[in-house]
């Protein structure tokens, strides 16, 4: 395997034959925004690894705690009390949904949502997730999904994990969408292009009080 490999090295272009995993983790366990800065800064510094499409980046994401002190305000938006975001019954649903399965059924948010009901998990408020498409490039541009947040109240927080990912499955695997997170812990945000549009396109990334560890 080895030979193999030392065989086919002179195939690859230096340092692009695999993509990148960045992981910063504050071992304090102390959630900042920081942390989040430079996990991004690292992930532009590694974007030489990632492949492209007709001279587009192929996309890229992060992985990141539930940004708590955004959906406080959030909930006290929607009229619910802020605290309830840092309940461990608090869930965080982001969704890519193809802008033309919207267009084929007007009534699949109402069918989406029914789901979590009918497992007795409380909706508490959805909205269209705050982007900037105008940083994206021509492909991703065209073929730019709805960026669809959902928060919700889970009836048990040991079961949730179980519940969601079940859910998560369901959605998938009947309907066009994907659940890019589902999750009463982590959130993720991704985004077809090259990892300096991540925090251009998703506006919250760049906020001081998006928090993670």
């Amino acid at each position: 395997m080895n030979r193999l490999a030392k065989e086919n090295q002179e195939l690859l272009p230096a340092e692009r034959d695999a993509c990148a995993i960045i992981c910063y983790c504050n071992k304090t366990g102390r959630p900042t925004h920081g942390n989040l800065q430079r996990t991004i800064e690292a992930l532009v510094k590694m974007g030489h690894r990632a492949g492209e499409i007709n001279g587009e980046g192929d996309g890229c994401g992060v992985l990141t705690d539930i940004p708590r002190l955004l959906w406080r305000e959030a909930l006290e938006e929607a009229g619910h009390p802020g605290e309830l975001a840092d309940a461990p019954v608090f869930a965080l649903g982001h969704f890519l949904v193809p802008r033309q399965a919207l267009a084929e059924d007007p009534g699949f948010r109402e069918k989406t949502l029914r789901r979590f009901a009918d497992q007795g998990i409380e909706v508490l408020t959805d909205r269209p997730g705050p982007v900037k498409s105008d940083v994206l490039a021509s492909q991703a541009r065209r073929d730019e999904p709805f960026f669809w947040q959902a928060a919700f109240r889970c009836p048990d927080s040991k079961r949730a994990p179980q519940a969601l990912s079940a859910l998560a499955l369901a959605i998938e695997g009947e309907t066009p969408v994907h659940v890019a997170s589902l999750s009463t812990d982590i959130a993720v945000y991704k985004v077809h292009g090259a990892p300096e549009i991540l925090p251009r396109y998703y506006p919250d990334l760049r906020r001081r009080d998006f928090l993670s560890r």
